[in-house]
C-alpha cells in the first residue's frame, strides 16, 4: 500500500494575524516517523524562489489517522500577490516522512480586515 495523503481547509481565505484551520488525513506511513502538515508561502516569476515554512503541526506517528489542525498565519503576512513578475503563493500541505505522497491546498492571505465576507452575506460582492 502505498502513502495517501488528504487535506481540506475550513475556508480558504485567511488574514495576517488568523489562522488557517482544517482537518488532514493520511495513510501508509509505515516508516513511524511524524506525519505533520505545515503552512508555507513560496514566490514565483522573475529572480529567485523563494520559500518558507511560517507554521507546523504535528499529527503524529500513526499508520493512519485523521486530525484537525490550526495553523497561525503571522501577523506581518507576506499577502498573497498576482503581479505580472512575481507571485507570492500560500500552501498548506500534509507530510508524509520518505513518501512523496503529500496534500496541498492553496489559499489566499489578506491583510487583517480585508478578509472576505461569508458566501451569501449581505457584504459579499463576489460573482
Amino acid at each position: 500500500m502505498s502513502a495517501q495523503a488528504g487535506l481540506t481547509l475550513d475556508h480558504t481565505v485567511a488574514e495576517c494575524g488568523g489562522a488557517v484551520i482544517g482537518t488532514a488525513s493520511w495513510s501508509g506511513n509505515r516508516t513511524g516517523k511524524r506525519v505533520g502538515v505545515v503552512l508555507r508561502y513560496r514566490t514565483q516569476g522573475r529572480g529567485d524562489v523563494d520559500t518558507a515554512v511560517v507554521a507546523s503541526c504535528d499529527l503524529g506517528i500513526d499508520e493512519a489517522g485523521q486530525a484537525r489542525f490550526r495553523l497561525c498565519v503571522p501577523p506581518y503576512g507576506p499577502i498573497t500577490y498576482h503581479g505580472q513578475l512575481l507571485r507570492l503563493l500560500w500552501q498548506a500541505a500534509v507530510q508524509i516522512p520518505r513518501h512523496p505522497a503529500s496534500a496541498i491546498v492553496e489559499l489566499t492571505v489578506l491583510p487583517r480586515g480585508w478578509a472576505l465576507p461569508p458566501l451569501g452575506s449581505p457584504g459579499w460582492r463576489g460573482g
